[in-house]
């Protein structure tokens, strides 16, 4: 299969092959995460993905060019859509959570400037008497 596989085309890292297509590099990782392009890790871990020999600069790849073994009916635009979909909600749901966690940090950091801020009024306004009230006050509380 590895010789079939070689045949059909070249494994490029994301970046090349992203160079070689004129795409840009989410693209390309969209295409192999939503199996458009074959994908395996390569030795070093980064991933490799397979750019089928007739692939044009800026074509998308069909079923039959991205994956030789499977249907139309398996790497249909439902699947991939829905699988885009997918990935989609759960970086939108990460990044809402985070957004949450630093709203409530922020808020936490308010109530702390706003008691820091009330201090800092009436030690401004204490200073801001004059020494004869400041006198007076002194002689009322004893």
């Amino acid at each position: 299969m590895a010789d079939l596989e070689a045949g059909a085309g070249q494994w490029l890292s994301q970046s090349e092959a992203g160079a070689r297509l004129g795409w840009k590099l989410n693209r390309v990782i969209a295409a192999r995460r939503s199996g458009r392009l074959q994908g395996r890790k390569g030795n070093r871990g980064e991933w490799l993905v397979l750019v089928p020999a007739g692939l044009q600069a800026g074509a998308e790849p069909g079923p039959d060019q991205a994956n030789p073994g499977h249907t139309p009916a398996e790497t249909g635009s439902e699947a991939e859509l829905l699988a885009e979909l997918q990935h989609a909600l759960g970086r939108a749901e990460g990044r809402a959570e985070t957004l949450l966690q630093q709203v409530a940090a922020l808020a936490e950091l308010l109530a702390v400037e706003r008691a820091r801020a009330d201090r800092l009024e009436a030690a401004l306004a204490n200073a801001r008497k004059g020494w004869l009230e400041r006198v007076l006050e002194a002689l009322r509380r004893r």
